[in-house]
């Protein structure tokens, strides 16, 4: 009886499922090709559905180490924000934190929930909001039909996603392959080489691809790349910092290969405000 030649491996270091992974992958970039292409408002709509999963996630996360945040009113919180920055852009955003401030202090004033310490219950409720609501409220900020017309939002948004993920991809395939020193002492699998190659890919994806959405042109494409490149990564780690303290390996398990929904869109959110400042600083819109 012959030996059998090993099997090649399926898994990263970070015990992903590359095949599973990219199958996942593939059917959640079709999904958002479709809702884009139907307009702006679709857009919106999916890019709220995923950014409050998101912070659904990081809520439960947050309770689950014993942080008791105020998750109804941040939820509700961030859905409205997401709603106000569509409909009424940048000035939805101080008026939705000052009200969620002063429903959270009047929630614990109140002792709607018993035995929860007000400052620790505050803090944990205003971070998750702020980390994944504002944040990602800068999509449907990018989305807004005032600000953007003609669907330039989508581009700019589109560019954004694109630009991310190809990050994301290649920042894991050359880690899996190449990675020997580890970019942080929070997440050892995260390597300097797949920084590396993330960034090359988020670089050359810009220049060869989004350049093409009008109304990116090739050197401001190249410029959106440069800063994927460079805020990517600090929203991985941003992330591992949190999962490492509380003690997590994934903040969910909804998608297959991936684990949840934040930890495949930690990037993006600091993506988001990024692309949104370059595009106003650039006069884009």
């Amino acid at each position: 009886m012959g030996l059998r030649p090993p099997e090649p491996p399926t898994e990263t270091g970070s015990g992903r499922n590359l095949p599973i992974a990219i199958a996942t992958g593939v059917v959640i970039g079709v999904i958002a090709l479709v809702f884009f292409d139907l307009g702006t408002v679709t857009a919106a709509i999916i890019s709220t559905v995923v950014v409050t999963l998101a912070a659904v996630e990081a809520y439960a996360a947050f309770r689950k180490a014993g942080q008791q945040p105020a998750t109804l009113l941040g939820l509700v919180a961030t859905i409205s924000l997401m709603v106000a920055t569509y409909n009424k852009g940048e000035a939805a955003l101080p008026l939705v934190l000052v009200l969620l401030v002063v429903f959270v202090m009047l929630w614990h004033l109140a002792g709607v929930e018993r035995g929860v310490e007000p400052v620790r219950s505050i803090a944990s409720t205003l971070l998750v909001f702020c980390w994944v609501g504002v944040f990602g409220s800068f999509a449907t900020l990018l989305l807004n039909p005032n600000l953007f017309p003609d669907r330039h939002g989508i581009a700019f948004l589109l560019g954004a996603v694109i630009t991310a993920v190809a990050y994301d991809v290649a920042a894991l395939a050359v880690g899996a392959r190449f990675g020997r020193r580890p970019l942080s002492s929070v997440s050892p699998n995260k390597t300097c080489e797949g920084f590396l190659g993330g960034a090359v890919a988020a670089i050359l994806v810009a220049v060869i691809v989004v350049h093409f959405i009008h109304p990116w042109t090739i050197g401001k494409a190249a410029c959106l790349g440069l800063v994927v490149a460079i805020v990517c990564p600090i929203g991985d780690l941003s992330e591992s910092l949190i999962k490492r303290h509380l003690g997590l390996k994934d903040m969910g398990r909804i998608l297959p290969g991936h684990g949840g929904i934040l930890d495949r869109i930690d990037g993006l959110l600091f993506v988001l405000p990024a692309t949104y400042f370059l595009v106003r600083a650039f006069h884009l819109g």
